[in-house]
């Protein structure tokens, strides 16, 4: 680990020293603002601002061989998520199908379903939502069979909470979830959804400083909408950014990614919810995620009073399903979608048919 102190005028400054020395993967260990010594000079001296950095060697040494924003752990996480994906393929191809033998005109959703990764109980359901609604004397045309399991799959999704606007005071949503999962390219698609297509009065706040590619990325993406940003340093300034954007229709808040396993950062996330009030809390979640890690995300994030699930990368998955499991098992309320980079065009509010279609594509 390469570890060093940088000494600047201001904020902004010294994060740029940083930035050059270490590459957009550094990480802030400690920030801290220096008044001058003693003395009668002190009152002509300005104060000084120290941050504590430091960056793994590898990922120094990658950074500046490839010039690359992709941080060493979250390529291994996304290789261990496929790697998990892959193995939980491979053990439900091999294992025995203890389903009663299905009728040859159902067969082919049955496996269409289960090669989306679908949990059994809820491919179970479909069947039999299915089953009681048709004859299995009768001959049907697969137009008719695909428009039933549409519908059937369609059904699940009851609880859909996009961000909703309020009524004399900001509509204050906030993104949380794991690393690399998208969020700050997903807070920018919603940033220009609001403030270009539906002319709102939208800002930003960025608690994300850990990253300072996340800090300048959104930064570009608000001098081309004209969105104010704000970026907060410490817990103490998110009420005074919240009050200075009181007459904003929408203000959204991008939050530090980490590991959902690591406590440190989780009990961070916490002390900054607290400092925000009423709020409208989005936990992202990869599709390329594998069911059981998603489960395992949720249950790490809950301790959150209320949030919605919001699912990002679906052009990147092969498998569909996720969405349908965390509709029926999370027991919170589903969000958006996004479906590629395009800023704000790859976003869409999460609609029973559409996923019902995706999953029924691949047949």
């Amino acid at each position: 680990m390469k570890v060093k102190r940088y000494v600047g005028q201001s904020v902004e400054d010294t994060l740029q020293k940083i930035k050059d020395e270490m590459g957009n993967n550094a990480i802030i260990l400690n920030k801290r603002r220096i008044k001058p010594g003693k003395g009668i000079l002190r009152i002509f001296k300005k104060p000084v601002y120290e941050i504590l950095a430091a960056i793994d060697e590898y990922e120094y040494k990658a950074d500046i061989a490839s010039q690359t924003t992709d941080g060493g752990y979250r390529v291994l996480e996304e290789k261990v998520d496929k790697l998990n994906t892959t193995i939980d393929t491979i053990i439900n191809k091999m294992a025995p199908d203890n389903q009663e033998e299905l009728p040859d005109i159902l067969a082919p959703y049955y496996a269409l379903m289960k090669d989306n990764d679908i949990d059994p109980e809820i491919i179970h359901f479909i069947m039999e939502g299915v089953r009681n609604k048709i004859n299995l004397n009768t001959t049907y045309d697969q137009e008719y069979l695909y428009y039933k399991f549409k519908q059937e799959i369609a059904a699940c999704f009851k609880k859909i909470k996009p961000i909703e606007l309020l009524t004399g005071e900001p509509a204050i949503a906030v993104f949380v979830g794991p690393t690399g999962v998208g969020k700050t390219t997903t807070l920018a698609k919603l940033a220009a959804h609001y403030a270009v297509i539906m002319k709102k009065k939208v800002s930003i706040i960025t608690c994300d400083t850990y990253r300072i590619a996340a800090v300048d990325q959104l930064k570009t993406y608000s001098e081309i909408m004209n969105v104010p940003i704000k970026v907060v340093y410490q817990y103490k300034d998110i009420e005074d950014a919240i009050l200075e954007y009181k007459d904003m229709d929408v203000i959204l808040v991008d939050t530090a990614g980490g590991s959902h396993r690591d406590k440190m950062k989780i009990m961070e996330l916490k002390k900054m919810l607290k400092c925000l009030g009423k709020q409208q809390t989005f936990l992202v979640i990869s599709a390329t995620t594998n069911y059981k890690n998603s489960i395992d995300i949720i249950s790490s994030y809950s301790f959150l009073k209320d949030y919605r699930i919001l699912i990002t990368k679906v052009d990147e998955s092969i498998a569909n399903g996720l969405i349908l499991n965390l509709a029926v098992k999370s027991s919170r309320a589903l969000s958006y979608i996004t479906t590629g980079q395009n800023v704000p065009d790859d976003i869409e509010k999460v609609d029973g048919d559409r996923i019902a279609s995706l999953i029924l594509s691949r047949q």
